[in-house]
């Protein structure tokens, strides 16, 4: 029930923040079409109404922790107590992760395919195209997915100073 809650919260947010940017956009100098400004202006919408859901559902789905905070511990791996400043903080790098797996995907890839487009080369062998355009999404994927996720460790370190007063105490 929670779930589906924030599932639909995250549905609906992506699809508000997508219709708002739809509008946004059809307000824009038209571009020019097979050209890459209007590849990148196409894709700022899915990008954006990805992002949007993906923030806002892990806010929702993360929101106890928020509340009651994470588990903090010391070097030795022993636990001090609760932060919710800690809890914050892993949340934001988690949201910052998410923000920018989809990115090549949605933003790098419509380019890339405009290039191909444009190969006369391609232009009559469709399947090599595909299978060209297919490599080079997964290719994005798998050079996004580490690369999103390599500046953010499962568990991080914080300074003392920046944790609540009654841990700064214990430790």
């Amino acid at each position: 029930t929670e779930r589906w809650q924030s599932f639909g919260l995250a549905v609906g947010s992506s699809t508000s923040v997508a219709i708002a940017a739809k509008v946004f956009m059809s307000k824009m100098k038209p571009a020019l079409a097979g050209s890459y400004s209007a590849a990148l202006r196409t894709s700022m919408v899915p990008l954006l109404a990805t992002c949007a859901a993906s923030a806002l559902n892990l806010a929702l789905v993360r929101k106890n922790e928020l509340s009651q905070g994470i588990e903090v511990k010391d070097d030795d791996g022993r636990v001090l107590g609760v932060s919710q400043v800690a809890a914050e903080d892993g949340l934001w790098k988690t949201m910052k992760s998410r923000v920018l797996l989809p990115v090549p995907s949605l933003l790098v890839f419509p380019m890339v395919k405009v290039f191909l487009d444009r190969r006369p080369s391609l232009a009559t062998r469709p399947r090599l195209r595909a299978g060209l355009g297919f490599a080079s999404l997964s290719l994005l994927t798998l050079v996004a997915l580490p690369l999103s996720l390599a500046p953010y460790p499962p568990e991080c370190k914080m300074a003392l100073e920046r944790l609540e007063p009654h841990l700064r105490d214990i430790a």
